[in-house]
């Protein structure tokens, strides 16, 4: 878990080390500590106070610089208060509420001056010497933490560190080594340095003005994978990605002229060639002489954190593409809903096999074809949702391959290595049959022409917290499928886009785009998880992970129901006209007798005047006055156990199990074909004779 306060603490020790490492003017340091303290904490104030012998407090400099006119601002001694005991004993001093600070009005009002709410008092001591305090606070009151005040404590003690030196003449910072020869009564300051440095979690190492590596410290050797026996002395050239070592030895060369480098991130290789992100911090090292003696160097390790802020980037787009797209496929549906039902109706007046016939057959078939499409755009979307069930994953790819070896290229070899004799999941089988599916066809797309294998190997995985993270799902068993080709493979900017609805690298007239966005939508509506491996020229390499199947999860279905009543009378309802003609014609042609409207309001008032005069009621969801579910709520109150279809174009804002779960029969998608509403209007009948 991210500890925000840790890496607050590290981050500004770090930074603070290296600034005491190459800078020897005292102000200069301790300005610094400040500005870093309020940078970090946003809305901050910090005031660091010289102490006299006598405990008066005289404030000498600030952050942010706003309060600079605070400067000279001082406060006599008072005996016998907490903060002569905090002095004396060298113990913060507290207070959440400055303006609480009632038995002690004096203080109040110096805190108040300085325009502290909340106020941390810390001695600054230095081989039990006191030189100072800090106050560090908020305008507002404020809770402070155990965690913060360890922060605050921890600098200050860098801050008394420096303190300690003002006192000399000259006001300069003992050298550091490599920087000169240090006294023996700065041997202690120095040790301490080294400790802080020996125990960073960043890499902290030092290079000599020719770019060669100095020093190098345990988390280097953690990092990189080098022991400073063998990486001492080499170039840094070692370590830097070709792709990104002429804008880095660029850097470093601005900051050998004395610019000082914050926070830049590049890659870096270590020992092994592996590839990683370092958020870089880089400072001048000055010797005695005031040149340039080489830089110190804080490097970072990031990659694990810009790899969950990429899949956490690339999954907000994903999210915001599947809402988009369940929107158009929402009003497309209904558009293909209108064009579906008139062909049909326009179909069954057409003469047998005259021209007619054969156009309107032509535009019947288009128009399944773009249903289809719709409804891989609401897998996508993860709004396609139909019954669950366990899912035996052998017997499924078996019959997937018996399907896919006739629609493969010939020169395409199909290997399969099952790894586990259960791989059981719960699912939706025609989702899961379609995300294999996919796989192989785009598999099969890849070697098409130039031949391969397409490998799939089925097996069981566990996986942990940290592997959890990196995918993006919970911790426990899996079953992991990978399909695999060595066809042409992908660059990186393919990879990046391959699960983006309509995109596609194949001709035109090849695909849709549509195969690998609803393998995602499917994946993730399953909550699993997907990952590419591929390279250009060698092959790629599909691995899914899907929940196993708990041992008791069953699917439980309803028994055989009673045939359906002969004679219906319907009341339908939806707002579109044409969708309402379409329907009633088609209802009327199978015998039934039908009610219709477009009003939601008033098919509740037309049932309502005499609730036994219907047998079923089919509803639009998406409606205004009333929405279908609403509608389907009062009719049930005014008749319970009413027979009732929902009809939607999509099913985002009413899921079927919300559907069942209020007493609704049958939930249908549009466009509906007429053999599919007759189906329903039989299923959700039947319990009628």
């Amino acid at each position: 878990m991210y500890d925000h306060e840790y890496e607050t603490r590290m981050h500004l020790s770090n930074q603070i080390v290296a600034m005491m490492v190459t800078e020897n003017d005292v102000l200069t340091i301790c300005r610094y500590i400040m500005e870093r303290l309020v940078f970090f904490y946003s809305r901050a104030i910090a005031y660091y106070c010289s102490v006299d012998s006598a405990n008066n407090i005289y404030v000498e400099f600030c952050a942010p610089a706003a309060k600079k006119d605070l400067i000279g601002a001082q406060m006599r001694r008072h005996y016998s208060d907490r903060v002569e005991f905090s002095l004396e004993t060298n113990t913060p001093f507290i207070v959440h509420n400055v303006s609480k600070m009632d038995t002690e009005a004096h203080w109040r009002d110096f805190f108040t001056v300085l325009g502290l709410g909340a106020v941390v008092l810390l001695p600054l001591t230095s081989e039990g010497r006191r030189c100072g305090c800090l106050l560090f606070g908020y305008a507002e009151p404020h809770d402070w933490s155990q965690e913060r005040l360890f922060t605050l404590t921890t600098l200050a003690s860098y801050l008394a560190m420096v303190s300690e030196q003002n006192e000399a003449p000259d006001k300069k910072m003992p050298p550091f080594p490599g920087t000169g020869t240090p006294c023996m009564g700065q041997q202690e300051d120095l040790l301490q340095l080294a400790s802080v440095i020996a125990d960073s979690d960043d890499a902290i190492f030092r290079l000599s003005p020719d770019c060669r590596i100095q020093t190098w410290n345990p988390s280097a050797q953690r990092i990189y994978g080098y022991e400073d026996k063998e990486i001492c002395g080499q170039h840094v050239f070692a370590l830097l990605s070709p792709a990104h070592k002429q804008n880095a030895i660029e850097e470093i060369r601005t900051v050998m002229q004395g610019k000082r480098l914050n926070h830049y991130e590049t890659k870096h290789l270590t020992r092994d060639g592996q590839s990683i992100d370092v958020s870089l911090s880089i400072s001048p090292v000055m010797n005695q002489t005031g040149a340039i003696g080489g830089c110190y160097v804080i490097a970072r390790d990031v990659t694990e954190r810009n790899q969950m802020r990429d899949q956490l980037l690339h999954m907000q787009k994903m999210e915001a593409i599947a809402t988009l797209a369940g929107g158009i496929a929402h009003d497309f549906n209904n558009i293909l809903a209108v064009m579906l039902g008139f062909t049909e109706l326009a179909l069954e007046e057409a003469v047998t096999d005259s021209p007619l016939e054969k156009n309107l057959s032509q535009v019947l078939k288009a128009g399944e074809r773009a249903r289809d499409l719709v409804q891989q755009i609401l897998t996508f979307s993860r709004e396609s949702q139909n019954e669950k069930c366990n899912i035996f994953m052998i017997p499924l790819i078996k019959e997937t391959i018996k399907f896919m070896r006739a629609t493969l290229p010939s020169n395409v070899k199909i290997c399969i290595d099952y790894k586990t004799k259960a791989g059981r999941v719960f699912g939706d089988l025609s989702q899961i049959h379609q995300l294999v599916v996919n796989l192989c066809v785009n598999a099969g797309h890849a070697m098409q022409g130039t031949g391969g294998v397409l490998k799939i190997v089925l097996a069981e995985a566990a996986v942990n917290e940290q592997e959890a993270k990196i995918l993006q799902i919970s911790p426990g068993d899996y079953i992991q499928l990978t399909v695999s080709d060595n066809g042409s493979g992908m660059d990186q900017d393919i990879r990046e886009r391959i699960f983006d609805p309509f995109f596609t690298n194949k001709s035109i007239g090849e695909g849709s785009g549509m195969g690998l966005a609803a393998v995602y939508g499917i994946v993730k509506g399953h909550d699993g998880a997907i990952s590419v491996d591929s390279l250009l020229g060698i092959g790629s390499t599909f691995t899914v992970y899907l929940p196993a199947a708990p041992e008791t999860t069953s699917n439980i279905k309803e028994s055989a129901l009673q045939p359906p009543a002969v004679k219906l009378r319907i009341l339908l309802v939806d707002d579109e006209e044409a969708i309402v003609e379409v329907l009633q014609s088609q209802l009327i042609q199978a015998g039934y007798e039908v009610t219709a409207t477009q009003c939601s309001t008033q098919a509740l008032e037309i049932f309502m005047e005499n609730p036994d005069a219907f047998d079923l009621v089919i509803t639009d969801y998406t409606m205004p006055t009333m929405t279908g579910d609403t509608l389907a709520r009062e009719i049930l109150c005014l008749r319970p156990g009413m027979p009732i279809i929902l009809c939607t174009g999509y099913s985002h804002a009413f899921p079927p199990d919300r559907a069942k779960m209020i007493g609704i029969r049958q939930y249908i998608m549009k466009p509906v074909l007429k053999k599919d509403l007759l189906f329903a209007v039989e299923q959700a009948t039947q319990r009628m004779a």
